[in-house]
């Protein structure tokens, strides 16, 4: 009877143990795999900080030569000599087209807002006096926001997607040799170019991984991607409160890692500058295998 008491008593204290052990090495394997996913977290917020502010980089550099390249038309004798609706300004609008995909329209308006001479014939003899690239272009460079123009997407093949056409806008006073106002020279730049650069910047820095990209201005509104800008407007909660960097919650709840990275061109207007954040985030609970991307 002893002898039966004491194996029991031996039985009952190395399940016990056993039980111990078993917690012990649990509890450790929890706080281990919790280290291993912080330090993972860190490594990809450390990419998703590097990949946003790659994007922007290469946005504003893009930008910066869309701009220098409206300046420098502006100059050409072509357009700083004879008359604005001639062939010869027709001509040098359409060889700059030719070398720019992302161009969907150039044109030359006249001081009082005429378009003199367009690539495609377009907008020929319709009034921009009240377009904000025509008011600001008679006085200096000018890089605008992305806005949609009807009247041009009505004469443009439809955007891939039946997306929205929307374009930014280049333009730049045009003036004589004694310093007079000729008139203005204009570009709409297609809004799909500029998410693409994002996009080409994000995929080729993390290939592989799945990652969205978002663009938004500084007020907060969605600008990229198109389904998201759209549950937006609808009053849906796409995107985090307060500042895009950490830990963050987006409208489908779940914790990511997010960085932004303002992108800004001078000529924008002073209201506008710095008003694109294009970025990425990492999500936390999805740590195994792939990111994702905000702005």
């Amino acid at each position: 009877m002893t002898r039966n008491r004491s194996l029991s008593l031996r039985t009952q204290l190395s399940l016990v143990l056993g039980g111990l052990a078993l917690a012990i090495l649990s509890l450790v394997g929890v706080y281990l795999g919790s280290v291993a996913t912080d330090e993972l977290y860190g490594a990809q917020q450390a990419a998703v900080r590097a990949t946003a502010q790659s994007a922007a980089e290469t946005l504003a550099s893009q930008l910066r030569d869309r701009e220098r390249e409206i300046k420098l038309l502006s100059v050409a004798s072509n357009l700083t000599h004879g008359a604005l609706d001639s062939d010869r300004a027709r001509d040098a609008l359409e060889r700059r087209l030719a070398l720019h995909d992302e161009y969907a329209w150039m044109g030359v308006a006249s001081p009082d807002g005429l378009v003199q001479q367009a690539t495609g014939g377009m907008l020929m003899g319709r009034s921009v006096a009240q377009r904000d690239w025509f008011i600001a272009g008679r006085e200096r460079v000018y890089v605008g926001d992305v806005h949609e123009a009807k009247m041009l997407a009505a004469m443009l093949p439809v955007e891939p997607g039946g997306e929205p056409t929307r374009f930014i806008d280049f333009a730049a006073p045009i003036h004589d040799s004694e310093g007079r106002l000729r008139g203005v020279v204009a570009t709409h730049v297609r809004w799909r170019w500029v998410t693409g650069i994002v996009d080409e910047t994000a995929s080729r820095l993390h290939p592989g991984h799945g990652m969205d990209v978002l663009i938004v201005d500084r007020q907060g509104r969605v600008l990229y991607p198109e389904a998201m800008k759209l549950a937006q407007a609808r009053g849906e909660a796409v995107l985090p409160n307060g500042r895009f960097e950490g830990p963050v919650r987006f409208g489908d709840g779940r914790a990511s890692a997010a960085r932004s990275s303002r992108c800004c061109c001078p000529n924008w207007p002073a209201r506008r500058r710095r008003s694109w954040r294009p970025g990425r985030s990492a999500p936390r609970s999805r740590l195994q295998p792939s990111l994702m991307s905000a702005g």
